[in-house]
C-alpha cells in the first residue's frame, strides 16, 4: 500500500499547489480590476457623465461578487471617467458561458465571499494532504476514513458554493454586459457628434499640460486593460487546473461525476476569454494615443508660433512709436518690412490653429472608435453568456428596462 499512498501524497501536494496558485491569481485579478478602475483618470470628456453614472451602477453587483470594495459614485468633473472604469473593469470579467445546465438564478448567502470559499478549500486540501501522509506512514482504516471525509468536504464545497458562485457571477456579468453594450454605443455617438474635444474650448497656457497628462492616462488605461484580461485568463486557467486535477486513487469510489464546474471554467476560458475581441479594443486605444500625441505636437507648435507673433507685434508697436516720434525714413522702411513679416507669421499662426483643430477632431473620432470597439466587445460578451447559460426571462425584461432608462437619461444631452 505504501507505493500507492506515496503517489497519493504527491497528488495531494500538487493539488495544494494548484489551489494556492488559483488563490494568488484571484488576488491578482482583484488587484488588476482595482488598478483598471483608477486608470481612466479625471481628464476625459465630461459630456459622457450620464453614461458614467449608468456604468458605475451596472458594475456594482459583479464587484460585490469579487469582493471589490465600493469606492462610491463621484460627482461630475473630477473622476467622471472612473465611472466608465467601473463599467469596464466589472464587465471585463469575461465572456463566459456554460454548456452544462447550471441555474444562474441560484442565490448564495451574502456573507460568503468567493475568496473565502477558496481559502476554505485550501484548508481542506491541507487536511487531506496531512491525512494522506499519515496513511502513507502508518496506514490504518482510521487515517483512510479521515482522508475520505476530507475529500468529500472538498467535493461538497467545489460542487456547491464554488460552482454557485461562478454561476451567479455569470448572471451578474450577463446583466452588466447588456447595459454596457448600450452605454458604450451611446458614448460612441456622443463623441462622433462632438465638434471638438472639450478641454480645448479654452486654449490657455495649461492646455498643453492637460493634453500631456491625458496621453499618460490613456497609456495607463491601455496597459491596465491588457493586464486585467491577462490576469483574468491566468485565474481561470489556474482554477480549472485545480478542478481538473485527479484525486488520490483510494477516493475513486467516492468521486461524484459532476463536471459542471470544470465545463463552466473551460467555457469561460476557451469559448470566452480566448475569443474576446481584445485586440480591437487595444488597437483603438493605441490609435487614440497617437492622435493625442499629434494633438500635443500641434499644440506645442501653435504655442511657439503664438509667442513668435506676440514678439513681432511688440516690435512693430515699438517701431511705430519710434517712427512717429523721430519721423525717420529708414525706420519707416523697417516698419513696413516688419509689418509684412508679422502678416506672414499671423497667417502661419492661423494655419497652426487649423491643424490643431483637425488634430482635436481626430481625438474625438479616436474616442468614438474606442467606445465603438468597447460596445462590440460588450455585445459579444453578453451574447456568448446568453448562448451558453440559463438566463431567466425576467432578467431580459429587467435589463431591457435599464436600457430604456439609459436612453431617457441621455436624451437630455445637447451636443
Amino acid at each position: 500500500m505504501g507505493g500507492v499512498s506515496s503517489k497519493s501524497v504527491k497528488v495531494c501536494e500538487d493539488r495544494i499547489g494548484l489551489l494556492e496558485l488559483a488563490c494568488q491569481r484571484r488576488d491578482q485579478l482583484e488587484e488588476a480590476q482595482n488598478k483598471y478602475h483608477y486608470s481612466l483618470g479625471k481628464r476625459f470628456p465630461e459630456i459622457l457623465e450620464a453614461q458614467f453614472q449608468v456604468a458605475y451602477k451596472s458594475g456594482n453587483n459583479v464587484s460585490k461578487l469579487l469582493k471589490t470594495e465600493d469606492v462610491g459614485a463621484q460627482s461630475c468633473g473630477e473622476g467622471t471617467f472612473s465611472k466608465l472604469c467601473r463599467s469596464l473593469t466589472t464587465s471585463l470579467l469575461g465572456r463566459v458561458g456554460s454548456a452544462c445546465n447550471v441555474e444562474l438564478g441560484d442565490k448564495l448567502p451574502r456573507n460568503k465571499q468567493h475568496s473565502s470559499t477558496l481559502k476554505e478549500l485550501c484548508e481542506w486540501e491541507t487536511k487531506l494532504y496531512n491525512e494522506v501522509k499519515k496513511l502513507d506512514k502508518d496506514g490504518g482504516e482510521v487515517a483512510k476514513s479521515c482522508a475520505v471525509d476530507n475529500f468529500k468536504e472538498i467535493q461538497k464545497l467545489r460542487d456547491g458554493e464554488l460552482q454557485q458562485q461562478i454561476g451567479e457571477l455569470l448572471k451578474a456579468l450577463w446583466s452588466d454586459w447588456k447595459v454596457m453594450s448600450e452605454c458604450h454605443s451611446i458614448q460612441k455617438d456622443i463623441m462622433s457628434k462632438a465638434e471638438t474635444y472639450d478641454v480645448l474650448k479654452i486654449n490657455d497656457a495649461s492646455t498643453y499640460k492637460k493634453i500631456k497628462v491625458l496621453k499618460q492616462d490613456l497609456s495607463n488605461w491601455r496597459r491596465c486593460f491588457a493586464a486585467y484580461i491577462s490576469s483574468q485568463k491566468a485565474y481561470v486557467g489556474a482554477l480549472d487546473s485545480w478542478v481538473s486535477h485527479w484525486f488520490p486513487s483510494f477516493c475513486e469510489d467516492d468521486i461524484d461525476e459532476n463536471h459542471n464546474l470544470s465545463l463552466l471554467l473551460q467555457t469561460w476560458s476557451s469559448a470566452g476569454l480566448e475569443e474576446l475581441p481584445v485586440k480591437e479594443v487595444t488597437d483603438a486605444m493605441k490609435s487614440l494615443e497617437k492622435q493625442v500625441e499629434e494633438l500635443k505636437v500641434q499644440l506645442r507648435k501653435e504655442g511657439k508660433q503664438k509667442r513668435k507673433v506676440k514678439r513681432l507685434k511688440r516690435r512693430v508697436q515699438e517701431l511705430k512709436i519710434k517712427v512717429i516720434k523721430f519721423d525717420d525714413e529708414g525706420d519707416d522702411e523697417k516698419l513696413g518690412s516688419l509689418e509684412y513679416k508679422l502678416s506672414e507669421e499671423e497667417k502661419a499662426f492661423h494655419s497652426r490653429i487649423e491643424k490643431r483643430e483637425v488634430a482635436a477632431n481626430a481625438v474625438c473620432t479616436g474616442f468614438s472608435s474606442v467606445f465603438e470597439s468597447l460596445a462590440e466587445f460588450s455585445e459579444t460578451c453578453y451574447e456568448k453568456i446568453a448562448e451558453f447559460s440559463v438566463i431567466d426571462k425576467r432578467e431580459h425584461v429587467r435589463c431591457g428596462g435599464a436600457k430604456r432608462r439609459l436612453k431617457s437619461v441621455t436624451a437630455t444631452l445637447v451636443i
